[in-house]
């Protein structure tokens, strides 16, 4: 009796499990279409980089009379001693640079950086052989982002400092030294996650550990954010820079 009765509950039960999964598909199987077949196809998409903008300053004709940038360029500049000019003569590829000299007080050029979050940015920089002078600015070349309006409140990427040592973010690594008149090739792979940003940063083949700070009110919002190239003190060229937005086709 005892058997026959275990038996009936187990039959009932297993009824009543295979009725649910039955049900369950039907309800579900027209969602599954839009929630899991989606999510399934992203994770078989791959990752590519869509070109935002980019510049090897070969457009620009040097001899048209009022310096440098012209009407027609996307950058705005700002100077001090040697301020800003194309250069023909030290480039690492085609005609010509872009050189920016700064005297403590910094020179550089910038323009509205176009993408959100994820990006990579890259650029072959070159600096100058000048010694640093006390006061003002103690870096060379420098790369940074910024609210439009605030230039002097941004956000680090890289810049390379005195005594030649590279600063990521706001950290200064001392295992690599750069070397005046040489070209370095940067790349820097920045995102959001987790209320901070990420860097990835390479530096002449030289890769850095992957840094995060704090995400400002301004960086949150990513609302006419600003990129920024400029020379602290002395003499820097940069040239072939690419901005590239980070998708999933």
């Amino acid at each position: 009796m005892f058997n026959k009765n275990l038996n009936g509950e187990v039959s009932n039960k297993l009824i009543l499990l295979m009725t649910l999964i039955v049900v369950s598909i039907v309800i579900l199987g027209p969602l599954a279409l839009f929630i899991i077949l989606p999510a399934l196809l992203d994770i078989t998409k791959t990752e590519v980089l869509q070109v935002v903008f980019e510049d090897d300053f070969e457009s620009y004709d040097p001899s048209v009379p009022g310096g440098w940038p012209p009407y027609d360029a996307k950058w705005v500049a700002w100077s001090s001693g040697k301020g800003v000019a194309l250069d023909d003569q030290i480039k690492k590829s085609g005609k010509r640079s872009i050189r920016m000299h700064g005297t403590g007080a910094s020179s550089g050029i910038y323009r509205k950086l176009g993408a959100k979050p994820p990006f990579t940015l890259e650029f072959d920089v070159r600096m100058g052989s000048e010694p640093f002078n006390r006061g003002g600015h103690q870096f060379r070349a420098g790369v940074y982002h910024c609210e439009e309006g605030r230039m002097a409140h941004g956000r680090d990427f890289v810049h390379f400092m005195k005594g030649n040592d590279v600063r990521v973010i706001g950290k200064v690594f001392s295992d690599f030294k750069w070397k005046p008149d040489r070209w370095y090739h940067v790349r820097i792979d920045y995102k959001h996650e987790d209320g901070s940003y990420w860097v990835d940063a390479e530096v002449g083949g030289k890769k850095f550990k992957t840094l995060s700070m704090g995400l400002t009110n301004w960086q949150k919002k990513w609302d006419a954010v600003l990129l920024v190239f400029h020379s602290g003190m002395g003499t820097s060229w940069f040239d072939n820079i690419r901005l590239y937005r980070r998708v999933k086709k």
